[in-house]
């Protein structure tokens, strides 16, 4: 018996080799990162969210983090990965199986014979070739890439939540901002049917404020709708249940114009950006498991060797069963070559490395889009900042046009369809100018998913290490 252990413990510790190509990451021509300021964006706050200064928004996110059902169901794909990684591991391994098996026979004679068992079987297949390391090696980075896939989920709900909820905000504000518009239309033609009525006007033009006021109360109506499914939509994100989706919508505490908005962004992509997207991560790890697939393909040209050993004890009477003198061993190997099985193997060592040139262009357009997604981030940030102010400086005008429309339309110097139609463009600039905010603080958003938010690839792969090192 210790023979045979010994046996099967030095074959555990046999180290195989490796036959397919060895794994070496792509190498780009990345922009260089010329300012640290995306760097600091980048590492600002694992919880990046918390620099609006919201702290409904804050509570929302951690609920979305625990309830949303999107991220359940990451986290189930990525306990399966994990399982089928520690299946694979299992492979390398011996197998052990115990078994004690009494029987006895009539044999028509006038004694009863009986023989009572008692076996530990060992089987173990050599990895000479890397089979199974490859297997092994394979399954763990799909792991991984499962583990950066929950990441991407986990980081993409968060950006939906808060886009979601100044979605909200800014339909709350712009309902608001048609509610005030429509009372003052509505007092607009109040004063004018007295006005037509008295002669003062003709009926074109009183039909025209009536015409505008029904127009603005449309619009309301509108904007009100839109809020209702902002609401639902982001009570689904959050995980609500259909009867709290219904019965409680979300009670906001602030307005849109009161988020802090960062006084600047970065103006570079970071070099690291690479290091800090979990979509890359992800796009690596699987071109690092199709990578090991190829060597796992290739052993298979090779010979399967296999070592079983049976020891155990065996004996007539139960009661001498584990004597010294009813034990026995015995150690056998096997080996099997496939010689010929129509192609099979050629076909699947093909396809592992056609496989692999599947994941080194996802990979690759992965590493495209990622630096494109950056750039236009930029670009947004930029753009909406200047785009605020104009819209601002275009309805302060319109404010001051209205007011001196105002005045001499009631001097009547000027006709009514002048003050109504200064009256849609100051509307519409009121419009704008929140739905150029909320655009801003999306591309804020936009901004700390595409420069990773707070993901760090070491921390991610090697929790331990990174830990230690705290």
């Amino acid at each position: 018996m210790k023979k045979l252990f010994l046996l099967l413990a030095l074959t555990v510790f046999t180290s195989a080799c490796m036959l397919g190509p060895k794994y070496k990451k792509p190498v780009y021509d990345l922009p260089e990162n010329t300012s640290g300021d995306a760097e600091y964006f980048a590492s600002f706050n694992p919880v990046w969210w918390e620099m609006f200064q919201d702290d409904t928004l804050n509570k929302i996110i951690d609920e979305a983090l625990v309830y949303n059902t999107d991220l359940l169901a990451a986290t189930a794909r990525l306990d399966y990965a994990r399982a089928g990684y520690i299946s694979a591991r299992g492979d390398r391994l011996p197998s052990l199986q115990a078994e004690f098996s009494p029987s006895k026979a009539d044999t028509n004679t006038p004694y009863i014979t009986g023989v009572s068992e008692a076996n530990l079987t060992a089987a173990f297949e050599i990895d000479l070739f890397g089979k199974y390391r490859a297997l092994s090696k394979s399954a763990y980075a799909s792991w991984l890439s499962s583990k950066a896939a929950r990441e991407q989920v986990r980081l993409s709900l968060i950006g939906q939540v808060a886009r979601a909820y100044f979605n909200v905000l800014s339909l709350e504000l712009q309902l608001e901002i048609a509610k005030h518009a429509l009372t003052s239309r509505e007092e607009d033609f109040k004063i004018y049917k007295i006005r037509f009525e008295n002669g003062y006007i003709n009926k074109v033009d009183l039909k025209r404020v009536e015409a505008e006021m029904y127009s603005v109360s449309a619009q309301a109506e509108t904007v009100y709708l839109k809020l209702l499914k902002a609401q639902t939509n982001l009570q689904v994100l959050l995980g609500k249940s259909p009867k709290e989706i219904v019965e409680n919508p979300l009670k906001t505490k602030i307005t849109l114009g009161e988020i802090f908005i960062l006084p600047t962004v970065p103006a570079n992509i970071p070099s690291s950006l690479l290091r800090r997207r979990p979509d890359i991560v992800k796009a690596e790890q699987d071109l690092i498991a199709a990578n090991a697939q190829i060597s796992a393909a290739r052993a298979a040209y090779f010979p399967d060797i296999s070592l079983t050993g049976i020891g155990g004890f065996a004996s007539e009477p139960l009661h001498k069963l584990f004597e010294t003198d009813s034990s026995f061993w015995q150690v056998s190997g096997a080996g099997i070559l496939n010689i010929f099985q129509g192609g099979k193997i050629i076909a699947q060592n093909k396809m592992a490395s056609a496989k692999y040139r599947e994941m080194l262009a996802t990979y690759q357009n992965t590493v495209q889009l990622a630096f494109k997604d950056a750039f236009d981030s930029l670009n947004a940030n930029k753009q909406y900042r200047k785009m605020f102010d104009e819209i601002k400086q275009q309805r302060d005008a319109l404010k001051e046009t209205y007011q001196l429309t105002k005045m001499q339309q009631d001097a009547g110097l000027i006709n009514t369809t002048d003050l109504l139609l200064v009256e849609q463009n100051l509307l519409s600039a009121e419009m704008n100018l929140v739905q150029t905010r909320q655009a801003e603080l999306e591309a804020i958003v936009g901004l700390a998913l595409a420069v990773g938010g707070g993901f760090e690839e070491n921390k991610f792969l090697h929790p331990k290490k990174y830990k230690n090192r705290e």
